[in-house]
């Protein structure tokens, strides 16, 4: 009975470390110094640090520049009071690129409910990122050339408007012109 139950529990671990090695997100835990303890093949592939480089190493190794220092402390304090912090990152891989994560981050509580480990878990985001900022832009520009359209169409019936009477005063002058040529001239009726 104590074999049956040790190989019930060996064939379980197995079906979840083959889920999470093949996983198509990153899985990464740390201690509670924020030290990666285990990051799964595709936080390797994703960052291009091997599974050796990476343990040991706190998750700042991939923190991007322009990453607000606020993320990490709402995360920090959100975490450490047993709670799940979801949010985006921006971060650098190895090579110095950027990419983005959505990425879910929870404490791993002992049976005493002490918390002994952090779980993340990453999901590469850089593509839907992009994608969202063209999305933005090209609404940006309709919404340009719609505005650009319509001042058009305001100045061409201002126009419209200035032509008319200025047609009917060149029509009159003319008229004039053409009475004064014909000797037909009437300063009453130019008057009027």
């Amino acid at each position: 009975q104590d074999i049956s139950n040790r190989v019930m529990i060996e064939e379980e671990l197995f079906k979840l470390r083959f889920i999470i090695d093949r996983s198509p997100v990153s899985i990464v835990i740390t201690d509670l110094k924020a030290n990666l303890i285990y990051a799964n093949p595709h936080f390797t592939k994703v960052t291009g640090y091997s599974k050796a480089e990476a343990l040991g190493q706190n998750p700042r190794i991939l923190k991007h520049k322009e990453s607000p220092p606020e993320i990490y402390q709402k995360l920090w304090i959100t975490i450490t009071s047993k709670k799940t912090w979801e949010g985006t990152f921006k971060n650098v891989k190895k090579d110095g690129t950027s990419y983005y994560e959505s990425a879910m981050i929870l404490p791993i509580l002992n049976k005493d409910n002490d918390i002994i480990n952090y779980l993340g878990i990453k999901r590469e985001i850089t593509e839907e990122i992009y994608l969202k900022q063209a999305l933005i832009e090209k609404e940006d520009i309709m919404l340009y050339q719609s505005k650009s359209a319509a001042m058009g169409e305001m100045i061409s019936m201002i126009a419209h408007q200035w032509r008319q009477p200025i047609t009917a005063i060149s029509m009159a002058s003319n008229n004039i012109i053409v009475d004064i040529d014909l000797d037909e001239f009437n300063k009453d009726e130019i008057r009027e």
